[in-house]
């Protein structure tokens, strides 16, 4: 099994989940903003609505893979 698959089927994930979601709950966030770097090590970031919490930790954030090798 590799390291993202034990860290995927961790028993407690779906809890820190949940708490995470209590958080977002109690603070009124809106969106999450998500950074990652490009290919050629530029600083990348999207803002996702905090709606859509449980589904960015379960499948992660969708991107334009232009914009990961700076295509733009």
């Amino acid at each position: 099994m590799t390291d993202l698959a034990d860290y995927l089927s961790e028993s407690v994930r779906e809890e820190r989940i949940r708490q995470v979601r209590k958080k977002i709950n109690e603070l009124s966030i809106d969106y999450i903003y998500c950074q990652y770097i490009s290919i050629t090590g530029r600083i990348m970031g999207k803002a996702v609505p905090a709606s859509h919490w449980e589904q960015l930790a379960a499948e992660g954030m969708q991107t334009w893979l232009g914009g990961v090798t700076n295509v733009f």
